[in-house]
């Protein structure tokens, strides 16, 4: 593990969303000839209540192939034995480079879900009027920033269960109390039913190359209309929030868009939705 005192030489390697978060780093390093030290390899570890969440691993090109990524790695495998977490969760983007499925494969990894990284713009999404013509005026729904902890915790148990009822471990394991302060809390948004109960949510988060949605929601069992009347609801009341917030010109990033998330945004923005690349998300337990 990186001690304190070092932790500036491997902060510029990683990322400003994953550095704000306070993970678990481990690094390496190499010495030059002059006894100086340069970070060569950096993994970062978020402790995401049942797993450990493997947020960030990179490895300076002329060291990979040695063992360094492999190594960072063996530490993480120590400190997960130590907290009895249950396993090891990792999700990236992959673009073009498939270095990394060779590297996790190798690493006893199991892939859990493989989906596209859907890109559009606000302006895109203005355009069509769809989101306001399908939104229902009456639905309940609220910024996440007035969202209770407990209604939180209720959310986040209901996407576990219908997790598992889809034998599915991915949809839940990302979404804890400990990492709600990632999501955007105006812009991200939760639905309630008409029982006063959380059913939903669209949870967003802010990066350097635009808007995330992480999360598209809906309780499985809402009747296919209804579901689809809550997203558009919760998807326009996120574009009128925007309107404040962002440009409409910046680009709004869905991942792990399954096949029915890409209909919707489809449905939405029509041919101006684009392929971005991939989202792949991994367990070792």
């Amino acid at each position: 593990m990186i001690p304190p005192r070092k932790n500036t030489l491997y902060k510029e390697a990683l990322p400003p969303e994953i550095y704000e978060r306070e993970p678990l780093l481990i690094g390496a390093a190499e010495t030059d000839g002059k006894g100086q030290e340069k970070a060569c390899g950096i993994l970062a570890l978020t402790d995401e209540e049942d797993f450990w969440d493997l947020s960030y691993i990179y490895v300076e090109k002329p060291c990979r192939r040695q063992g360094v990524g492999r190594g960072m790695l063996y530490l993480a495998e120590d400190i997960l034995r130590a907290s009895l977490s249950e396993g090891l969760y990792v999700t990236y983007l992959r673009r073009t480079d498939a270095d990394l499925d060779a590297f996790f494969t190798a690493c006893g990894f199991s892939k859990t879900e493989e989906n596209k990284i859907l890109c559009v713009t606000f302006m895109d999404i203005k355009d069509t009027g769809v989101l306001s013509r399908l939104a229902e005026p009456s639905a309940k729904i609220c910024p996440l920033s007035v969202v209770s902890r407990g209604d939180f915790e209720t959310l986040r148990q209901q996407i576990a269960s219908d997790a598992a009822e889809s034998e599915t471990i991915s949809d839940n394991v990302y979404l804890s109390l400990r990492n709600r302060r990632i999501y955007h809390n105006e812009l991200s948004r939760v639905y309630y039913d008409k029982g006063g109960h959380p059913s939903g949510c669209v949870l967003c988060s802010e990066r350097k190359q635009g808007l995330v949605i992480d999360y598209l929601y809906v309780k499985r069992s809402i009747s296919p209309g209804n579901r689809m009347k809550a997203v558009m609801s919760m998807l326009f009341e996120v574009w009128n929030c925007a309107n404040d917030e962002l440009e409409l010109g910046r680009r709004i990033f869905i991942h792990a868009a399954n096949p029915e998330a890409e209909r919707i945004f489809r449905l939405v923005a029509g041919d101006a939705v684009k392929d971005y690349g991939r989202y792949v998300e991994w367990v070792r337990r």
